[in-house]
This record gives structure tokens, sequence and C-alpha cells, in this order.
């Protein structure tokens, strides 16, 4: 479920002056983070009742997804208030700084939500070393490089690859062709995430606005969805 910008990486690109913009990218990554926590905690009694292992990752990737998406709410406002100067954190530390603590966590929850869908053929303590791993070195490298940028195109790669293999049948092609619309609509968003606030912020700001409402209605299926199995 990078995000981060984000589960998307879910991380702030130039720094808006438009009132109107600030407010909606603030409310937007709010209500995000909100209801990513709320599908984490709803699915708790679902996952204790089945001890799905797929439902368990599912909800860390939401769980990372809100994380990185809270990280990008206190960017935002640290920014916007001035609270960075008086606390004397220099931009050029504090902004690549964030944008790798918000990569890792977006990332990793992309990562989850592959291995929740059960194409990853490896036990749980591989694939965490190896997520983690490659999370932290592609922030690592964007970070010295001032590229945020890479993180996009990786987070794209793996969406891309994501929905290859939920749209491939396997073994199990029943349980997957049920999951598969959730999946479906969780990457879409993820797509439609990675263009409202990744680093290539080129749209209008009506079109921005256009698409905020666009992916914020999609998130909204997914936890409609979501609350369904869970009542």
């Amino acid at each position: 479920m990078a995000l981060p910008p984000a589960l998307p990486m879910p991380m702030p690109g130039p720094m808006m002056h438009d009132p109107l913009a600030l407010s909606m990218d603030l409310v937007y990554t709010a209500i995000i983070f909100v209801l990513s926590i709320v599908i984490f905690l709803r699915t708790h009694e679902l996952y204790d009742l089945t001890k799905h292992k797929g439902i368990g990752y599912l909800r860390q990737a939401f769980l990372l997804f809100g994380l990185a998406y809270a990280f990008r709410f206190l960017f935002r406002l640290i920014s916007v208030t001035g609270l960075q100067h008086e606390l004397y954190l220099p931009r050029q530390l504090f902004h690549p700084t964030m944008f790798a603590v918000m990569g890792v966590l977006s990332t990793l929850a992309l990562f989850y939500l592959a291995y929740s869908t059960g194409r990853f053929r490896m036990r749980h303590g591989h694939f965490l070393m190896l997520s983690v791993g490659v999370s932290v070195a592609v922030s690592a490298i964007a970070f010295l490089t001032r590229s945020p940028f890479l993180v996009f195109l990786f987070e794209l790669a793996l969406v891309v690859a994501m929905i290859v293999g939920i749209m491939v049948k396997g073994d199990d092609g029943h349980r997957r062709s049920h999951a598969r619309p959730l999946y479906l609509l969780i990457a879409l968003f993820w797509l439609l995430n990675l263009v409202v606030i990744g680093p290539l912020r080129w749209v209008p700001a009506w079109a921005e606005a256009i698409l905020f409402a666009l992916s914020l209605g999609v998130f909204f299926v997914i936890y409609s969805r979501v609350h369904k199995w869970t009542r």
C-alpha cells in the first residue's frame, strides 16, 4: 500500500505558494493517512480469525503507507509554518532527509503489497531483508544524488510488475481472481498518487485538483471494499 510519495512515493514536489493548492494538498495527505491507519486497524480482527498471511502482509503495507503520509504531512507543516527555520534545520539537509525517509517507507509498503499477492516465493525473513535493503539503497542513492525521481521510477516499475503478476493466473487462480479487483484498485491509486504528489508536478492547478479528487475517490473505493470484508 513509496510510497511514500507513495503505496506512490508520497513525497512533496516543489514548494507550493498557492494557499488553495497547499490546503488541498494537506487535506489530501491527512485523509489518506487516516484511511490507511483505519484499514490497518479494522483488518486486525479479520487477520486474527483467519491467520491468513496475505492479509497480514496487506495490513503491513497500509501501515507503512500511512506512516509515509504522516511524514509527508509533517514535512509540509514544518515547511509552510516556518518551523524549519526556528528549529535551525538547513533546507539543503532537511528536504532530502525527509524525502529519503518517505521513500523508504513508501517503497517498503509497495514491496509488502506485492508480497501479499502470494507471487513472492520466498520466506518472509528473506523477503524482509531484500525489501528493506533495496528500499534503503534506492532512497540512499536518491538522497546522495539529490534525485527523488529515482524513487519515482523504481516505484513505477514495482507497480507495473505487480499489475502483471496480478493478471497472470497461478495455481490459486480462484483466490487470486477474487482479490484481483482490490489489488488493481490499489495499483491504480498508486499510479495516480505518483502523478499527484510525485516529483513531476507538471500538471496545471485545475488538472491537479481533478487528480486529487480521482485519487481520493479510488482510495475511498478501496476502503469500502476492505470495510465489507471486515463487517
